[in-house]
């Protein structure tokens, strides 16, 4: 979070705000449905051990409130490089009638992030020649 505040500072930005919070109850309580455009979720921390996972923020109790927050047609974009994590999120999602892969390969990973940003974690991951796996979905129409 300090590294982040200090480019916003560095830049001289003044839009942006954050919030140091447990996303689950700030997404329930403070956005209204239909409200949001599109979530990322970049490398989340993957809680690999069985006894953590139910930290993870990709679970389908949270799915369902990202779900209910985002307008039809709103994205949700996924970016990690823990395999298992990626591959627990895939079949999750598309269990999900709610949700549509976009990702240009049905029941897959895409190729590429629709929204072409690089992070430093990413970038890093890449340099070491780790491969990071994308999930490009968007929120069923009515």
């Amino acid at each position: 979070m300090l590294k982040f505040l200090k480019r916003v500072h560095k830049a001289e930005l003044q839009n942006i705000r954050t919030l140091w919070a447990d996303a689950e109850p700030v997404l329930s309580a403070r956005f209204a449905a239909e409200s949001v455009d599109h979530l990322w979720l970049n490398h989340p921390d993957p809680w690999p051990k069985q006894r953590h996972r139910r930290k993870r923020f990709v679970r389908r109790e949270k799915m369902e409130i990202v779900w209910r927050l985002l307008r039809p047609g709103g994205g949700f974009s996924l970016r990690t490089d823990a395999r298992a994590y990626a591959d627990e999120a895939l079949e999750l999602l598309e269990r999900m009638d709610g949700f549509e892969n976009v990702g240009g390969r049905p029941h897959d990973f895409a190729l590429a992030p629709l929204v072409p940003f690089e992070t430093q974690f990413e970038s890093r991951c890449k340099q070491h020649g780790l491969p990071i796996f994308y999930l490009e979905y968007r929120k069923r129409g009515p």
